[in-house]
């Protein structure tokens, strides 16, 4: 790309005829105009094309921005239809003179950011510019010879204020924000904000921008998490629709990798741009001693700074496409975007979306150019050391159980014993009570799991073979809680089956897998309960099995599912029974039950006939262990019969391979290191 103080050079060495097709992009005068992110986002050339125009309105949801600033305010929007501070509301928005926008924190008609009491650890962290550079990344004034420049040099920049100076607050003034800048005309709303809590006005305020052909860029969030198991919002608030009614935007380095503290998750995530050492305008006030106008020095990191690039490039492609709406924008710009081939799809979309901000390809195609579209114009720095296995992947293989750490939420595949696999941590998995295997009718795997997410409530998830989340629903219930799932009322459809660990009356609660309670069985009290489901042959449905301590007596009790009445029910002889797993551990062609000795107690495991006859008795781990055990049934070695495989519930202890009369076959640290806190297992 040429830069003008190049042009002005070589003028004097060549003249028009001798270089007729030399073609130079064109370039504002002011002195910070270069930045990574415009370089590698098309800025320059696509201001060949389009520069802005005062005629498109952008919203900037933020704890607002300096509207005094010199390379702003001849860029911020004014409400022309009120008069200044008369103290009337004279165009009757009920808003009293909102001339320059609104305070929704406050409830005022200041919308800039407040420094009177600003500390000096405050002005170190120097959140309080936070709405200032973004809106400087929108539309910074153009060509005035000051500072930098926005991806737009004329634009009108609506002051929306929600958050106050550190940058934290709730989600509840966010929809009143979005209501009012859609009623005083904004095209675009920039949100870089995230957070959770009630969203249902939030919810209410996209739809009626989406439905006012007002679009909605929002930042994906800095808390390395995985939104499809973590949402937050307004980023997510489309994740289940086949609209899309807000662009979510993450974060990449220089290097093109994602950066370090961006969230990800293909559910939210449309598209990436630049989030590191991105320069813009600052909040001046030299009354407190703030004289810089613009971070010439350092940039600014994060999700928050890659979002306004996607909300300018949308106020360009307004500029040239003014009746367009959010989906021919979203259009422009997804289908335009730099998309880098051979990578696994799947992961690559967690991370970046459609692919990386193409701001000079998005205004060609609005333009109606025919754009080719670059798929490997990576540029070559310097590799990140960054770690970005913090997502789930799609694993190709013949791995046959998994491992996950609930204390971590990091979770391995294996094939079998020692082998190399991959670590990868999952939000969603902390605090994880349990999760189960089935299959649908089509033979399909799908996997539940169930998670504690506030004290009384649990999430329960359902994912795809490749852990992709299809379903997720709460279930309200003190205290912890085992889960089951099985074909119950013949229906070719499985429910879920949920037991309290604890003493309670209810025995058993039974869910379609949409959430919808089914039934409940209650009788006397019990001091634990763990579940499980075994096949009826007969009958072609699954029945429940119960495990559960009556009266210091350890119960196995049989349920017709469809009546819940008992079939069938043993007691065991001093054995403090705490879980069970159903499955052919004798590999007979017949389930058994097996049983593992509730925590506090030495850790065996014992496995019965249907009928109550024992068939195996043993200790899984050294007497002095006693922290109770996790354990599944099913062919982990690939021999063509069951083998039983055995976790700590409390850490400390290997993964151990048994066989049905238990003789050790093979252990090894999961993780390859000892785990503080319960290690869930599954078959694969």
């Amino acid at each position: 790309m040429m830069k003008k103080y190049q042009y002005l050079t070589l003028s004097f060495i060549c003249s028009f005829l001798l270089c007729p097709f030399v073609v130079f992009a064109q370039m504002p005068d002011d002195p910070f105009v270069e930045q990574w992110s415009y370089e590698h986002t098309g800025v320059y050339e696509a201001w060949d094309y389009a520069t802005g125009s005062k005629d498109v309105i952008v919203a900037v949801i933020d704890n607002g921005f300096d509207i005094y600033h010199p390379d702003l305010r001849d860029n911020v929007w004014q409400n022309d239809e009120e008069i200044v501070n008369n103290g009337i509301d004279d165009d009757g928005n009920g808003y009293i003179d909102d001339v320059y926008g609104w305070n929704f924190l406050d409830d005022n008609n200041n919308p800039r950011p407040n420094l009177t009491h600003l500390t000096e650890k405050e002005k170190e962290a120097g959140v309080f510019n936070h709405g200032t550079v973004v809106a400087g990344i929108i539309g910074a004034k153009g060509n005035n010879g000051r500072d930098g420049v926005g991806i737009n040099w004329d634009v009108k920049l609506m002051n929306l204020k929600v958050l106050g100076n550190s940058g934290s607050g709730d989600l509840a003034p966010l929809a009143d924000a979005i209501y009012y800048a859609v009623d005083n005309g904004a095209d675009i709303v920039n949100v870089s904000m995230v957070g959770t809590g009630d969203i249902t006005d939030i919810i209410s305020a996209i739809d009626y921008a989406y439905d006012n052909n007002v679009l909605i860029v929002a930042a994906a969030g800095n808390n390395l998490i995985f939104l499809n198991e973590s949402p937050r919002y307004p980023v997510c608030i489309d994740e289940d629709l086949s609209i899309e009614k807000v662009i979510g935007v993450s974060a990449i380095t220089e290097a093109h990798r994602l950066a370090i503290f961006s969230n990800s998750g293909s559910d939210c995530i449309d598209i990436t741009a630049p989030g590191v050492d991105v320069k813009s305008t600052l909040f001046l006030s030299p009354e407190n001693d703030l004289n810089e106008t613009y971070s010439q020095d350092v940039g600014w990191n994060g999700t928050s700074f890659s979002t306004p690039l996607i909300s300018g490039a949308a106020a360009l492609i307004k500029s040239l496409q003014p009746s367009w709406g959010p989906d021919e924008i979203f259009n422009a710009l997804i289908s335009t975007v730099q998309h880098t081939p051979g990578q696994d799809e799947e992961v690559y979309a967690n991370l970046f979306g459609a692919g990386l901000l193409q701001i000079d390809n998005a205004v060609k195609f609005a333009a109606g150019e025919k754009v080719e579209v670059p798929t490997n114009v990576i540029p070559e720095k310097k590799p990140s050391t960054q770690k970005i296995n913090q997502i789930p992947q799609t694993y190709d293989g013949d791995e046959r159980m998994m491992f996950i750490s609930s204390d971590t939420g990091e979770y391995e595949k294996h094939t079998r014993g020692k082998a190399e696999v991959t670590i990868t941590k999952r939000l969603a998995f902390e605090n994880l009570e349990d999760i189960e295997r089935f299959e649908l009718s089509d033979g399909s795997v799908r996997y539940v799991t169930l998670r504690q997410k506030s004290e009384g409530v649990h999430l329960v998830s359902i994912y795809d073979s490749n852990l992709r989340r299809q379903d997720r629903w709460e279930f309200v219930g003190e205290g912890m809680y085992d889960i089951a799932v099985g074909d119950l009322l013949g229906t070719y459809e499985p429910e879920i089956l949920l037991s309290p660990k604890q003493a309670d009356e209810v025995y058993v609660y039974v869910y379609k897998l949409d959430g919808s309670l089914i039934d409940y069985l209650v009788d006397a009290a019990h001091e634990g309960v763990s579940v499980d489901v075994v096949y009826d042959e007969v009958w072609e449905v699954y029945d429940i099995v119960l495990v559960y301590i009556y009266e210091g007596t350890t119960f196995i009790e049989r349920i017709e599912s469809e009546s819940f009445y008992s079939i069938d029910a043993f007691w065991i002889e001093g054995v403090q029974g705490d879980r069970v797993s159903v499955g052919d551990v004798d590999n007979d062609g017949a389930d058994e039950y097996v049983i593992s000795a509730r925590a506090g107690k030495q850790a065996r495991i014992y496995a019965y006939e249907q009928d109550g006859s024992p068939v195996v008795s043993f200790r899984a781990y050294p007497a002095s262990y006693k922290r109770g055990v996790y354990m599944d049934v099913f062919d982990y070695n690939g021999d063509g019969s069951n083998e039983l495989v055995v976790t700590p519930q409390g850490g400390e202890m290997p993964v151990r391979m048994y066989t049905s009369r238990g003789r050790l076959i093979e252990e090894w640290y999961a993780f390859n290191a000892f785990t503080e806190g319960p290690l869930l297992v599954t078959q694969l």
